[in-house]
């Protein structure tokens, strides 16, 4: 079976929808973790690690994940790397 451009981007708005919706749960974690003391990607990692707050897919997190998730939270990630 082949899909259509349609059901193609319907998909995708689908997944768009879901991604976005997770970094708006994760993002006030991960301002917290920031107040906290978090000053570089890896330390939102650790700290989402370390609260047990999995990743979409069930794994552990990444500074790089944590990145996407804040471009897509719209956080501004200034000042870290």
């Amino acid at each position: 079976m082949k899909l259509n451009l349609d059901a193609i981007a319907a998909g995708r708005a689908v997944r768009s929808a879901k991604a976005a919706a997770r970094a708006g749960d994760i993002a006030p974690i991960v301002a917290d973790l920031k107040a906290s003391g978090a000053v570089s990607l890896r330390q939102i990692a650790a700290g989402l690690n370390e609260r047990g707050i999995p990743t979409a897919r069930g794994g552990e997190w990444s500074a790089v994940q944590v990145q996407r998730v804040m471009n897509r939270a719209a956080i501004v990630p200034a000042l870290f790397l």
